[in-house]
């Protein structure tokens, strides 16, 4: 590690690496990355070297993913956009090496926060899916069972319906053989949103019902109100609005414990909708 500067430097020197114009970062030409790599597998230290890649982004991109939600949003997603090109460096060499395919598919669910707020939703579905593909159907693990829901929420978001409910039905499988409640409680709301997209509005019904029963019993105040409000918007919409009340009311009491002042403004406003 103490030698990394001064090497660094002397790679400058020779107009093999150069540094970017804010002074932090440094690049190769693409010409003198191809040779290098060349040169590196021909070395036989290829293989070590990717290793050691993917662990460092697979690690970044975990630290990342818990802070792309508040003060820190915006830094975080600014850095992730500089290692765009790593991210998906990793991804492509995980296709090549079979033993790094599931920290492939744990990189997709990692990212997943990024697509959506980069609006880059094709992208990460497409990259998604071809993780997915690299691994067999037979393979029920809780990797797959995740990054299966992932692909389907952004293909609901993208629009892609009835897409979107097959992914999840299958996570949603695979969740139920491994016994998994905290993978159900995540994925069966926006199993039911695929459902209700594709017109089959009662088994909706049911699916939100058994998400808010499953959030409950693990102590998740907000998927719980999430689930119980798509049930109440459904209800809305079949004109039972005594129900849809009745619903809206335990969200709104679930929002007022978590203090989400936002939430809560627009669950109030639900609620006299239907009053």
């Amino acid at each position: 590690a103490a030698d990394v500067l001064d090497l660094l430097g002397q790679l400058v020197q020779k107009s093999l690496v150069v540094m970017e114009p804010s002074g932090s970062r440094y690049r190769m030409l693409e010409t003198v990355r191809a040779y290098g790599a060349e040169k590196l597998a021909e070395a036989g230290d290829e293989a070590p070297a990717r290793a050691r890649h993917v662990a460092h982004f697979v690690e970044f991109a975990d630290t990342a993913r818990s802070r792309l939600a508040g003060p820190e949003q915006a830094r975080w997603l600014s850095m992730l956009d500089l290692e765009r090109e790593n991210m998906l460096g990793v991804h492509a060499w995980c296709g090549v090496d079979p033993s790094c395919l599931q920290q492939g598919l744990r990189l997709m669910f990692l990212l997943k926060i990024y697509w959506h707020a980069r609006g880059l939703l094709s992208l990460g579905h497409r990259i998604t899916l071809e993780a997915l593909h690299r691994t067999s159907a037979r393979e029920r693990t809780f990797e797959r069972c995740r990054a299966l829901c992932d692909a389907g929420q952004l293909a609901y978001h993208m629009g892609h319906y009835a897409e979107a409910r097959g992914l999840l039905e299958e996570s949603h499988e695979i969740a139920l053989e491994l016994g998994n409640r905290e993978r159900l409680s995540a994925l069966l709301a926006p199993l039911g949103m695929a459902q209700a997209a594709t017109g089959d509005r009662a088994r909706a019904i049911a699916t939100f019902e058994s998400a808010a029963a499953v959030s409950k019993e693990l102590g998740q105040q907000r998927q719980t109100a999430v689930a119980l409000n798509a049930s109440a918007q459904l209800h809305r919409a079949g004109g039972d609005l005594p129900r849809a009340q009745a619903l809206y009311g335990q969200v709104l009491d679930l929002l007022e414990g978590l203090e989400d002042q936002e939430s809560i403004a627009i669950a109030l406003l639900n609620w006299r909708l239907v009053r």
